[in-house]
């Protein structure tokens, strides 16, 4: 029986119909939900419901596809079998050749090309969204201070004290960051180059280790470089790594963890050098910047052990044997995994956001064929969204055909079991539908799981999994052809011309800025701004976007510590979801001025998007300015006054009567002076030679310690959330700072490295095993 019967389609497509319209409906409630507070199903919201069944577009075509395929295999009399292989598409039948250097080589120099278009089509490529107004003035402010000889532990520049080095998305553990660091200051001598230099060097090794990955898999050196390609420079890794660059160690790390699972599943017992390969893998990934992805390689890395294992019949209690490794990754990761989770316990984040269901098309077409919005809309319309999706079109057809066959023909579980990046692909493709693929609801009730946000970010794994599967497909159908080296070969060619291509179109971000990389304020704005030379306190009243030149000068999001100013506001999502930082919000929005004074704010900033009536608002910003009340109410309390600047940007303003950042709390009117002194505040207390209580303008928080000298002083808040030091008689200044408590996770992470190398040294094969697997190298 070559295959089901011709109804069995009908049935098929009715049952994905379905699937589809409950899962758009799902995702549109759930949405509906996570907005309203309330599962409370308005007209509106069911009529929004009804509209999102137009998803069925794409289930009727691959509905099409599958009888295609049926008709195909009923002509040629063909079987799942035939199709996929007896023993899987990994059959040593399919092993190609072995010139493995040579199409890495060539690979490589495509990728260097296409580093070169992108640079060309925009100069510092990878410095643009979060990269640009987060990322980048956080990671330069460590930098600067940390090779100064100043260790960083929190941003004394913005949001009253906000945390920099245990929230881990700044990459400040991670050993490649500051060696990026190094050579773009003092190699090219240009630090704003850092971004590039990091996201080239992970895409590249992401390249690397996704070839190896296809040959492990037994695929041919062309066919492993040409999906290898496809892969490092899809949309994903492009848009999303130019956007958030610590996207990219988490596209370099899974094809290796891919690959050192399928090392295992065919060892069963691995030595030294595999254990040390996973742990140090999933070790030092933790450092790289982002937990959920994290979280996301070390499961996708858990089911293809699992896989690997069930194809190859091993026993579940081979498993043991990566609990070594496991023990290692955990032991490099707890120095920072202890703090990170210190400093955001408590975070109630959204993870109810749009999935990528919109963007199927643009997985097959490049720009201008096809062109999908990007998920929970992202900006840049009049650009090609669609290359987000995009990977190079081939594989990912040849995938959609195999998972067409497995609908339509018997012998579907067999097929799975000996081809398990199948299913892991097809776990993948759920997840990054969001809510309408169904996983992602699941995990959005999970703990942990729900404070995850973006179920776009599985579509790397999916590209992972469904090209590679798709690319040994491929070699399987024609394996028996007599140009197959021709086709090979012609695979590489149009794909690496397609991902060129792709390269130069590719110019979207997540959000995208158009001031220049190395922005100068005005020299009389900073003066003016910086007075004296003690620490003065800014408002900038501002939009928290702007897409027109002139932006950066509003000194909103993290710009502030890019130019070493002072500011109550800054760019830290997870600081802000804090409760007293929600509470300091809502008071900027109803006595905006009292609430400034209070917090030490003399000067106020307005920016031009911040000016209701200003014609060039609908030009420069996203949101609408109605999303900012206390901008507005920032704009109408200063109304009339005079500014002491004034430029077609920005005003600023003077704010008589704020609280100091330092005083005695004996004497009010007087002002301690305050600077920076690293990443400390230094007070000035000479003033004070009786000592007494001093009130330091940051916020009160477990960790914040003030010392004199080796004395610890008494830290404690007051009814503002504001530092109140005892400060002892005689003592001439003080420094109040972050306290990180690295010493228990240090010690913690030791011992968990002592145990997995204390259980990688006992004996690794038990008596009487009947399975006799061969000792893994480092290098399989």
């Amino acid at each position: 029986m070559w295959l089901r019967p011709p109804r069995t389609i009908g049935l098929i497509f009715v049952a994905l119909l379905l699937w589809g319209g409950i899962g758009a409906a799902i995702e549109t409630f759930m949405d509906g939900y996570g907005r309203n507070a309330g599962p409370v199903l308005t007209p509106s919201l069911f009529l929004q419901i009804i509209s999102e069944l137009v998803y069925w577009r794409y289930l009727a075509i691959f509905a099409l596809l599958c009888a295609i395929v049926a008709d195909h295999f009923h002509r040629r009399k063909i079987s799942l079998e035939d199709f996929w292989g007896e023993k899987g598409l990994m059959a040593p039948s399919s092993t190609g050749p072995s010139r493995s250097h040579v199409w890495l080589g060539l690979a490589l120099a495509v990728f260097a090309a296409a580093m070169g278009i992108a640079e060309r089509t925009q100069s510092h490529y990878f410095l643009q969204d979060d990269n640009y107004s987060q990322f980048y003035p956080g990671i330069h402010y460590a930098m600067e201070n940390i090779w100064s000889g100043h260790w960083v532990s929190w941003n004394p520049l913005q949001l009253l004290g906000s945390p920099l080095t245990d929230l881990g998305i700044y990459s400040l553990t991670y050993p490649i960051t500051h060696i990026c660091y190094l050579v773009a200051k003092h190699l090219l001598g240009d630090d704003t180059r850092l971004m590039d230099l990091f996201c080239w060097f992970h895409l590249a090794l992401s390249l690397m280790t996704a070839y190896c990955f296809g040959r492990k898999l037994q695929l041919s050196g062309p066919l492993s470089a040409a999906a290898a390609l496809c892969y490092s420079l899809s949309g994903f890794a492009l848009i999303g790594s130019r956007s958030w660059y610590y996207m990219s160690p988490a596209l370099a790390a899974m094809p290796l963890l891919a690959a050192l699972a399928l090392s295992y599943s065919q060892a069963g017992t691995p030595k030294a050098g595999w254990t040390l390969a996973v742990g140090l893998t999933l070790g030092v990934l933790f450092h790289a910047g982002n937990a959920q992805m994290w979280v996301y390689c070390l499961g996708f890395f858990g089911i293809l052990l699992l896989s690997y294992c069930w194809q190859n019949n091993l026993s579940w209690r081979v498993l043991f044997g990566v609990g070594p490794a496991l023990l290692i990754a955990m032991g490099i990761a707890t120095p920072l995994l202890i703090p990170q989770f210190l400093a955001t316990r408590g975070l109630n984040r959204d993870s109810l956001v749009e999935g990528s269901l919109s963007g199927l098309m643009s997985m097959i077409y490049p720009y201008p064929l096809t062109n999908s919005p990007m998920p929970n809309l992202l900006i840049d319309p009049d650009l090609p969204t669609g290359e987000f999706y995009y990977a190079g079109g081939l594989f990912t057809v040849i995938w959609i055909v195999g998972l067409a066959s497995l609908l339509i023909a018997p012998g579907a579980r067999r097929v799975a079991r000996n081809n398990p990046l199948v299913g892991v692909s097809i776990v993948a493709f759920l997840s990054m539908l969001g809510h309408g693929g169904g996983l992602w609801t699941i995990q959005s009730l999970l703990p942990v799981f729900k404070q995850f946000a973006y179920p776009a970010k599985f579509l790397s794994f999916f590209h992972l999994f469904s090209l590679f599967t798709g690319a040994m497909l491929l070699q399987k159908i024609i394996r028996n052809q007599p140009r197959r080296r021709e086709i090979e070969y012609g695979c590489v060619a149009v794909l690496s011309g397609l991902m060129l291509y792709h390269t130069s179109v590719a110019r979207v971000a997540f959000y995208s800025f158009s001031d220049a990389p190395r922005y100068e304020l005005p020299a009389e704005l900073t003066r003016l701004i910086k007075q004296d030379g003690n620490l003065h306190r800014l408002y900038p009243a501002a939009t928290d976007r702007g897409k027109s030149t002139g932006f950066t000068p509003s000194l909103r999001l993290s710009f502030p510590t890019m130019f070493g100013i002072s500011s109550i506001e800054g760019y830290e999502p997870l600081w802000k979801e804090r409760p007293q930082w929600r509470q300091i919000t809502e008071d900027l929005g109803e006595r905006p001025l009292e609430t400034l004074r209070i917090h030490g704010v003399d000067q106020i900033l307005l920016h031009r998007t911040a000016r209701q009536e200003d014609v060039s608002v609908q030009r420069v910003m996203t949101e609408v300015l109605d999303e900012f009340p206390e901008v507005q109410a920032m704009e109408k309390a200063i109304a009339g006054w005079e500014p002491i600047y004034k430029d077609k940007d920005v005003e600023l303003y003077r704010l008589p009567g704020a609280e100091p950042i330092a005083r005695s709390t004996e004497l009010p009117a007087q002002s301690l002076p305050v600077r920076l002194d690293g990443n400390e505040v230094r007070i000035d207390t000479t003033s004070l030679g009786k000592g007494g209580k001093v009130m330091v303008n940051y916020l009160w928080r477990v960790g914040i310690e003030a010392r004199a000298g080796d004395r610890e002083l008494e830290v404690e808040p007051d009814l503002n959330g504001r530092l109140v030091v005892s400060l002892p008689a005689g003592i001439e200044f003080f420094h109040v700072g972050y306290h990180i408590p690295w010493k228990t996770p240090l010690l913690a992470g030791f011992f968990l490295i002592l145990a997995g190398m204390l259980w990688q040294l006992r004996p690794q094969l038990a008596e009487g095993r009947t399975l006799e697997p061969r000792q893994l190298e480092f290098g399989d």
